[in-house]
């Protein structure tokens, strides 16, 4: 009553000597993403744009905050090497927001086509509100 296990030549021609795939993965139907993989794949995309939107509302705050700091010690006439170093605090602060608006916007775009291929089942009104705040983000750079 053993398993009869009886593979074909294109699979056994996979194996090496232990009986392990050499290929890699192989699964069947592999020219579309099953619904529970495209299901994953669609709230992996809506976790990158979260992600990325309070990564740069996180940047925009401490660049404001940075930049109240060196006009109060501007203010108090503090030492020209704190400020600076302050200045290259400020400067640090301003290449992260380019940098952070492209990936949303990146991120936003695939997502948005997503939507618009019907690819998203379900509660397309959340993704499409994420989309929206996103967006309003995206048009408010200062």
């Amino acid at each position: 009553m053993g398993l009869d296990l009886n593979f074909s030549k294109e699979i056994t021609s996979k194996m090496n000597s232990s009986g392990k795939n050499t290929s890699g993965p192989c699964f069947l139907g592999q020219s579309r993403p099953s619904n529970g993989s495209l299901n994953r794949e669609i709230e992996i995309k809506i976790g990158i744009v979260k992600r990325l939107i309070c990564d740069l509302v996180s940047y925009k705050k401490e660049l404001k905050m940075e930049e109240d700091i060196y006009l109060k010690r501007e203010e108090e006439g503090e030492d020209e090497y704190v400020l600076r170093k302050q200045k290259q605090v400020i400067d640090e602060c301003q290449r992260m927001i380019p940098d952070t608006e492209r990936r949303l916007s990146e991120a936003v775009e695939k997502l948005s086509k997503d939507l618009a291929d019907g690819r998203i089942d379900g509660d397309s009104s959340r993704i499409s509100a994420l989309i929206n705040e996103a967006s309003v983000l995206l048009e408010h750079r200062d």
